[in-house]
């Protein structure tokens, strides 16, 4: 009996077997990738959604503080993008009524790192959230806050 017609304990060739392996073996690669794409484009749609919340939420925060902005309860405000965040705030006055400007700059991070090469390490997310003051502070300076 030589190899072609060898069979396996259910009764299929054993290179049918064979040949599904190395099929397998080709595609796993690609489906691999598309796997770690899925999980990479939606890691940075959160990144995106901390960015651009943790904008709207210092906004406010400038917008009701009487003083200066507490760093911590702005890093605070940003889960995921927080590691290397810059919140720069901006205010045309310091009436009721002005416009106070957050705006936060964070370094798109990617999870799985196999596609670092699709995604450039220079990418950024940034998001500027506008407010109007709600008390009169003609003191407090606008600032940046590293997180």
């Amino acid at each position: 009996m030589g190899l072609g017609n060898a069979r396996g304990r259910d009764g299929g060739a054993l290179n049918d077997v064979g040949a599904s392996v190395v099929e397998f073996a080709f595609l796993m690669p690609l489906l691999i990738l598309l796997l770690c794409g899925i999980i990479e484009v939606g890691w940075l749609f959160t990144q995106n959604l901390d960015v651009r919340h943790g904008a709207a939420e210092a906004a406010r925060l400038a917008a009701v503080e009487s003083d200066t902005i507490d760093s911590d309860a702005v890093c605070e405000r940003l889960d995921v993008a927080a590691p290397g965040a810059v919140v720069t705030f901006e205010r045309d006055g310091g009436d009721v009524g002005d416009e106070v400007r957050a705006t936060v700059d964070a370094p798109a991070r990617t999870m799985t790192g196999l596609l670092d090469w699709a995604f450039p390490s220079s990418m950024r997310l940034q998001h500027t959230a506008r407010v109007r003051l709600e008390q009169q502070d003609p003191a407090w300076d606008p600032q940046s806050v590293t997180c």
